[in-house]
């Protein structure tokens, strides 16, 4: 196991490296100056995968943490996002005020960005979920049905490995707070443990993926913007909803980009 443990540990790092080789293909056109802004780009995204993947991801006891604010995809600059891992064989609850905050949604989906279609087994937006009373939501996440008696909203949904993303906007950052949630695994299988070595192996191949892959993947998304001349401009978006849930996007929102 040691020299498992060592073989993915060397692994990752190789990867870490060999990753920011795009940076500096000359096809991209970039400059010294952007490529630093690549390097600095390329570790916030192992920063994200890495806090994602190995810091929180215990699905029997989930934190909802912040996504620190910086630039992963379509993700927009004036919202606030948090997300936390789930098990669906097993049964969550979300509870929390979002009376001021001007557009709370919620999506349940894998994370494969960069690697194929992203998955979405539920997305929400506020005005789906129910007041149970001063703005505040119960929103109970299960592979079980609805027993009849939850007061607020109960979603029976597929028994399958994912996370919970949540999507906070504003309108009047004076006036609007962000909401105050709580989530919890409501039948974990035990307390919290030390870290398996084998599981430990996996989440380093699986942070490494991702660090390999998704800065690529929408360096290419901006790149194929850039020459087609969507610069500085919104007149190539469409004027109807386009759905970018393959992408990891709500279909509650609409999206465009230059």
């Amino acid at each position: 196991m040691d020299n498992d443990l060592r073989a993915s540990w060397n692994r990752l790092c190789d990867t870490l490296k060999e990753s920011a080789d795009y940076i500096f293909d000359p096809d991209n056109g970039a400059d010294a100056s952007e490529q630093a802004e690549g390097l600095r780009h390329q570790l916030r995204m192992f920063y994200w995968a890495t806090d994602r993947i190995l810091e929180n991801s215990d699905t029997d006891h989930p934190e909802l943490g912040w996504t620190y604010p910086f630039k992963v995809g379509q993700d927009n600059p004036d919202a606030l996002y948090q997300s936390a891992p789930v098990d669906l064989n097993r049964t969550y609850r979300l509870t929390g005020r979002i009376d001021t905050v001007r557009y709370l949604g919620l999506s349940l989906m894998d994370y494969s960005f960069g690697r194929g279609k992203i998955t979405q087994l539920l997305d929400l937006g506020s005005p789906d979920l129910t007041d149970i009373g001063g703005g505040r939501i119960d929103v109970v996440f299960s592979p079980d049905p609805d027993p009849g008696d939850h007061i607020g909203d109960w979603f029976q949904v597929e028994p399958i490995e994912c996370r919970l993303f949540v999507r906070q906007f504003f309108s009047d950052w004076a006036a609007e707070s962000h909401a105050e949630l709580y989530f919890e695994c409501l039948d974990p299988s035990g307390p919290p443990s030390r870290l398996d070595p084998v599981r430990t192996c996996e989440l380093f191949d699986e942070a490494a993926r991702e660090v390999d892959t998704v800065p690529k993947f929408w360096t290419e998304f901006a790149g194929n913007q850039r020459n087609r001349g969507q610069i500085n401009s919104f007149d190539h978006v469409p004027p109807q909803k386009v759905s970018q849930s393959a992408q990891g996007g709500s279909e509650k929102q609409s999206y465009g980009q230059c």
